[in-house]
């Protein structure tokens, strides 16, 4: 049985499948979800326990900070990391403010990311 759960939220079905078969990829020891809102996110994080949360910053509805902030009041084990294409200097002060483990902006290649969340998920461990 898959030891970390990691939940990754993206409005763009394309990019929640490529995070999610990167991740597959990277033979470690994952059970991989995808959410296509934000509120599909909640619902799923309200369900069930969530090791590392990815999100993407825009979608429509709830934001990736919003769930980062529902994240950190609700569950504040969970790691985070936030995504974005649209990041400028006060999106990294708020995602540094809700304790995110990584800010990463797109574009990203695969083994960044990857290494990213093996990073989250091992200080996770400890």
């Amino acid at each position: 049985m898959p030891s970390n759960h990691v939940l990754i939220v993206d409005d763009e079905p394309r990019v929640a499948f490529f995070l999610s078969k990167s991740l597959e990829h990277a033979k470690q020891d994952y059970q991989v979800s995808i959410a296509h809102s934000g509120e599909e996110a909640l619902e799923m994080l309200n369900r069930s326990s969530i090791d590392l949360l990815v999100t993407d910053l825009r979608m429509p509805g709830i934001s990736g900070l919003e769930l980062m902030r529902w994240v950190r009041a609700s569950s504040p084990q969970t790691r985070t990391i936030l995504i974005t294409a649209y990041g400028n200097d006060e999106v990294e002060a708020e995602a540094h403010r809700l304790e995110a483990y990584r800010y990463i902006t797109k574009p990203f290649n695969m083994e960044e990311f990857t290494q990213a969340v093996q990073q989250a998920l091992r200080d996770v461990a400890i």
